[in-house]
């Protein structure tokens, strides 16, 4: 049996919504989080394909410290201003970790394997550094290589892991 484990980040869900060179992030309780993230708009213009009209992708939105590169604490985030933001008064920076991608050219990919949902994901974005990246993940059958990953994720303070199924969402 064949499992995906994901490093699971401290941090806000967001749901990016693109459409035609516009974007809009959603809270997971579709709360319009766009004018609070006018940062995250600018990275996610400037990482999509040119050939890519819409999609719509899943992300966790944490707050990093740019000079370590490490991840600071939910709490760090939560202390970040929430209406009208101006990205030059931003003080916490954030960097977007992308997951899913379910939706892209007018297509849904619902019912698309995780596996080749990530795949849809790496060929129609581009990481950058302290900005957006994708979720560190493992795809494995190995008892031992899950056990690895594990303990490097307690050591970052990340984990998830679930079964890879056909054609399930949360796969």
């Amino acid at each position: 049996m064949k499992f995906t484990c994901e490093y699971k980040y401290d941090g806000l869900r967001g749901q990016i919504h693109y459409n035609n060179g516009k974007c809009q992030i959603f809270s997971r309780n579709l709360e319009n989080m766009t004018q609070t993230y006018p940062d995250i708009v600018e990275f996610v213009l400037n990482s999509t394909n040119p050939e890519v009209k819409n999609f719509i992708i899943d992300s966790e939105i944490v707050a990093i410290n740019t000079v370590t590169q490490k991840i600071l604490p939910f709490q760090q985030l939560a202390t970040r201003s929430r209406k009208n933001v101006d990205k030059s008064t931003i003080e916490i920076q954030v960097c977007l970790y992308v997951f899913d991608i379910i939706y892209i050219n007018d297509t849904s990919l619902l019912k698309t394997p995780f596996v080749e949902r990530r795949k849809v994901l790496a060929e129609n974005m581009k990481e950058v550094d302290n900005k957006l990246k994708f979720a560190e993940h493992l795809d494995t059958d190995s008892f031992d290589e899950i056990q690895e990953f594990l303990a490097q994720s307690v050591k970052g303070k990340f984990f998830f892991c679930e079964e890879i199924g056909e054609n399930n969402l949360f796969e």
